[in-house]
């Protein structure tokens, strides 16, 4: 009895898991020419707010990115040399933080794939990178 409720877990937990990933639905099937892709649904501005001490504390500086689905490297001042913490609202970015303003110089440090980090580092400057989504496509498409 105990090995056949150990295996109705399992599969409960395998059957929850599906279900919480249909609901959230993050990718979105593309279908164009023929190939089916996959791509990970972004926010069309950028947005970080960047705290001057850890755990979204201290002054906060908001960086907005003007254009849609920019695709150059904009960097910012920041107000505060202190960086405790930073908050983005897509985690398909590069960002870079530079201890000298105008992003000139070596980083002090490089992030990616994150929305909600915890620093404690001294820095000037901020360049952020969106990285680009990746396609997939079925073999059958190739031929």
């Amino acid at each position: 009895m105990f090995h056949r409720s150990s295996i109705l877990m399992q599969i409960l937990f395998i059957l929850c898991t599906l279900l919480l990933l249909v609901s959230c639905r993050p990718y979105e099937i593309r279908k164009s020419g023929g190939a089916e892709s996959l791509e990970l649904s972004r926010p069309s501005q950028f947005q970080m707010d960047v705290y001057s001490r850890p755990s979204r504390r201290g002054t906060v500086q908001r960086i907005r990115s003007k254009r849609k689905r920019s695709v150059s490297t904009p960097c910012w001042n920041l107000q505060s040399k202190h960086v405790g913490s930073i908050d983005l609202n897509d985690p398909l970015t590069k960002i870079t933080f530079y201890r000298s303003p105008e992003c000139q110089g070596a980083p002090v440090r490089v992030l990616q794939g994150t929305s909600t980090k915890q620093l404690n580092i001294k820095a000037r400057s901020v360049k952020v990178v969106r990285i680009r989504p990746i396609y997939f496509s079925t073999p059958e498409d190739s031929s």
